[in-house]
């Protein structure tokens, strides 16, 4: 893998997620209560996020609608101190999220109204990421982007950024990633979207490793839940034990921390090891609060460690 630059374009999922809490276990085909919120959402969106507050210097660069939802996104790139490459796409309704989540912390259910991503294609790549990615080394993509896209950014890698990184995002998406995978720099899946980008459905961690190695992939983090995380770095590899979480409350987000803070900790030199350490620290934090984005406060702890 080689060095992590500190400018980076991340292009893919910013949207507006509605996150539906029940106030017991679901009972399936009946109403149930809940508690209703709406929160900014999307891999690229929470991804960026994290990586801003730990010192990357970060672009997103997403399509929006031109609606409340896409204003409320605007809004949120200058909170959190990411640069805004959002895309305003007259007619088009802002993405959107929405989750059901048991009283456990477990995602029930998530349904995605994504249809606005379907417009990004080899046009609007040209179009408007050529725009944002001349002072970037280094690109963060996700599988919320339809296929012919990631094709067009496999066939343009050699004349593009020189570090790129992709998360898988859903098992029903990673396999969109396929035309990414020879000369990828570094990988994001938990086991599931792992075993779907190999076409391997029972394979443990390691053999998906290996699998992903051989098939162009020169690092990646495969998480498993509460299990260690495996990972790659060229031929080397190794598991890493999560600290448990006393008191889980949403798993929601707990991946895209993780990706954001690797990314971040890559560019200020650390090795991969320590990079997923400090990783699955953003992650523990996302898992005991509500929302996928870990406040300001925990995220300046984990700066200073």
């Amino acid at each position: 893998m080689p060095p992590c630059p500190a400018d980076f374009v991340f292009l893919g999922g910013a949207h507006l997620d509605h996150e539906l809490r029940l106030a017991r276990p679901a009972v399936m085909g009946s109403s149930n209560p809940v508690t209703a919120r709406a929160i900014p959402g999307g891999t690229a969106l929470n991804s960026a996020g994290v990586a801003a507050s730990l010192g990357m210097n970060c672009l997103l660069v997403s399509p929006i609608g031109e609606d409340a939802a896409g204003e409320v996104l605007q809004g949120i790139c200058r909170e959190r101190g990411i640069g805004d490459g959002l895309v305003v796409t007259p007619g088009a309704n802002t993405g959107s999220y929405t989750v059901l989540i048991e009283p456990d912390g477990e995602v029930l259910i998530g349904a995605a109204d994504m249809a606005i991503y379907d417009g990004i294609d080899a046009a609007w790549l040209e179009r408007h990421l050529a725009l944002h990615q001349a002072g970037a080394k280094g690109l963060f993509a996700t599988a919320n982007l339809p296929a012919g896209a990631l094709s067009f950014l496999a066939s343009h890698k050699g004349a593009g950024p020189v570090f790129v990184a992709a998360a898988a995002v859903s098992p029903a998406k990673a396999p969109r990633l396929l035309p990414l995978l020879d000369g990828l720099d570094l990988l994001f899946a938990n086991l599931a979207e792992a075993r779907a980008v190999a076409s391997e459905e029972n394979a443990d961690a390691h053999t998906l490793a290996r699998l992903l190695a051989a098939r162009g992939v020169r690092a990646g983090i495969i998480t498993a839940g509460s299990n260690p995380v495996t990972f790659w770095n060229g031929t080397q590899s190794g598991m890493i034990a999560p600290r448990p979480v006393a008191n889980l409350v949403d798993t929601n987000g707990s991946g895209d921390a993780l990706a954001g803070a690797v990314l971040a900790m890559l560019a200020k030199g650390h090795s991969l090891e320590s990079a997923i350490g400090t990783g699955l620290e953003a992650a523990a934090v996302c898992l005991a609060q509500n929302g996928p984005y870990p406040s300001p406060q925990s995220l300046q702890a984990l700066e200073n460690r």
